[in-house]
């Protein structure tokens, strides 16, 4: 048996693969190899792009491949705990990864040339402190509601 039922854990977006996130644990009473217990993620149910892996002895989730906020914000995970004996006794587990927003949007930078054919170029005779063109930088941002 799990020591929880449900389990709620974040994650930043540029967190590196590898990353530890959580431990989950489950106890089997019986003694000897048959109270082994061994963990895995249930692929048919859950994480199907396989974003985070789970050790299968100590329980401990981390992040498997690069994860993106804007992609997807939350992931579901089915985490199946079973023993060792004749015949295997599983119970499982619900793993509910929020991924935190980083900025990793590049800014735009915008280039009005105030040229009289609007190209890149300045004269010779250009006067100190002439304006030759505008910049404008724009930080994007996603907006969750």
């Amino acid at each position: 048996m799990f020591s929880e039922q449900r389990y709620y854990t974040s994650v930043p977006e540029n967190a590196t693969v590898g990353s530890k996130i959580i431990t989950v644990t489950a106890v089997d009473p019986d003694q000897g190899p048959n109270g082994a217990v061994t963990y895995s993620i249930n692929r048919r149910q859950s994480d199907s792009q396989e974003l985070f892996r789970i050790d299968s002895l100590s329980g401990l989730l981390a992040v498997n491949k690069r994860l993106d906020f804007e992609s997807r914000d939350s992931h579901e995970l089915v985490v199946v705990a079973r023993d060792n004996g004749q015949v295997p006794q599983e119970s499982t587990a619900f793993i509910t990864v929020k991924i935190t927003d980083v900025n990793d949007n590049q800014p735009q930078i915008d280039v009005a040339y105030k040229t009289a054919n609007g190209r890149p170029e300045i004269y010779e005779d250009a006067a100190v402190g002439q304006k030759i063109a505008d910049l404008t930088v724009q930080e994007r941002y996603l907006i969750v509601c």
